[in-house]
């Protein structure tokens, strides 16, 4: 477990919105804001100086755009979580920024204590996918790799029904402490449960395991 407080970068061209998010997020010293940047190119510069635990990306900026500024950062920094900021949801800018290794995806207008509870949990390891857009950007995630000719990515080992029932939940966006509750047991047994998957699927985020098993037909 990570000691200290987690440290964010904003990257945001509207110097309103970085200070409010800086406002809001000062609140909890479980943050840390260790600078801003009004640019993809900017956030880029900044993130090997100031080495930030999280990073929380506008979609649309002059020059280089957040998807793009999160595909070459996780490309260069995998270990930084990418949160990505937008003004209106939308499946193909899920889409893209799932594809572009973003841990979180969520709106403006979505309010002060939903970006808390999104921030808490990428650092707790959860993504985060706005429920409404999950099923349909799945359906275009896993055509898009179907029509690149690529067979889904069987499991090394076969799924307990325990991990079945996790990966549905999983693939309908709920959160670990969401699949606890709702199975009725510890958030860390499925933890536990969510790594085994990612394991077998041989995968780097549960993100990616869902799109193989929607796919296999293993989750609906």
């Amino acid at each position: 477990m990570k000691n200290g407080p987690t440290r964010v970068l904003l990257v945001d061209d509207h110097p309103l919105v970085r200070e409010g998010v800086r406002a809001r997020l000062s609140k909890f010293d479980e943050f840390e804001i260790i600078g801003e940047a009004a640019s993809g190119e900017e956030a880029l510069e900044k993130v090997p100086k100031l080495l930030p635990d999280l990073v929380l990306m506008d979609v649309r900026m002059p020059g280089m755009g957040g998807l793009e500024a999160t595909r070459r950062l996780k490309q260069t920094q995998p270990q930084v979580s990418v949160v990505v900021l937008t003004m209106h949801e939308s499946e193909e800018n899920l889409v893209e920024a799932i594809l572009a290794g973003a841990a979180g995806y969520i709106t403006k207008e979505s309010g002060p204590d939903h970006l808390v509870e999104a921030l808490r949990s990428v650092v707790g390891g959860s993504s985060v996918i706005p429920t409404a857009l999950l099923s349909r950007s799945l359906e275009i995630l896993s055509q898009r790799e179907a029509d690149s000719a690529s067979l889904p990515k069987e499991p090394s080992e076969p799924l307990t029904p325990r991990e079945v029932e996790v990966l549905q939940l999983l693939a309908e966006g709920h959160s670990n402490k969401e699949i606890a509750d709702r199975l009725v047991v510890v958030e860390a047994t499925v933890k536990k449960h969510v790594h085994n998957i990612i394991q077998k699927f041989g995968v780097s985020d549960r993100t990616q395991a869902a799109i193989q098993a929607f796919r296999m037909g293993l989750v609906r």
